[in-house]
């Protein structure tokens, strides 16, 4: 094979594996919005039952938006990252990281995919959970819910369970809660 042809061959690979995420996305955004009403419905329930002066409506009426998005976002993350793969197919526990079979063209792709995935996790939790107020915080958060992720993956034998998924994933949290608290300096020093 000339060098054009191994280029060619690999930009090929990279562009269905990149539709196969795209594609996985695209499904899982209806799935996000049934979610989405549902913890809408959840909500006005609560907000009608509950005492106004309550701590739970409260926390509601603060932070809805931020708590339906937070919603929304994990239902895709679990449609895209478990309900969607095949249980049985695949269960094995990779430790060595960027390691990824197929080729570094594949390791860069999905470790960009892992990082970029995990970066609204990192704007929307500490948005939703006030005490998540600093990078350690959101670092052993991201961890904790990207290995449980892997765990249930290896369990359900429905993916590679991966040590570079969780650092990418940690990576991806951190970043976003970093423009996260940016973002907010910002709109507080414009405010002043």
């Amino acid at each position: 094979m000339t060098k054009e042809q191994v280029f060619k061959a690999r930009l090929n690979q990279i562009w269905e594996n990149g539709g196969t995420l795209f594609g996985k996305l695209i499904i899982a955004i209806p799935v996000g919005v049934i979610v989405l009403l549902v913890m809408w419905g959840v909500m006005k329930i609560i907000q009608t039952k509950c005492s106004p002066n309550s701590k739970a409506v409260e926390i509601i009426t603060e932070r809805k938006g931020w708590i339906l998005g937070l919603g929304f976002y994990i239902a895709i993350l679990i449609q895209m990252g478990v309900v969607s793969r095949t249980p049985g197919s695949i269960s094995e526990m990779v430790w060595i990281p960027f390691q990824t079979p197929g080729g570094d063209y594949l390791v860069v792709l999905y470790s960009l995919a892992n990082l970029v995935i995990f970066i609204p996790f990192g704007v929307l939790v500490p948005k939703v959970f006030h005490r998540v107020n600093a990078v350690w915080k959101m670092a052993l958060v991201t961890l904790m819910t990207s290995v449980l992720i892997e765990i249930v993956q290896f369990m359900l034998a429905c993916g590679y369970s991966e040590v570079e998924d969780v650092i990418m994933n940690v990576a991806g949290g951190v970043i976003g809660y970093l423009i996260m608290r940016e973002v907010v300096k910002k709109i507080s020093k414009k405010q002043m």
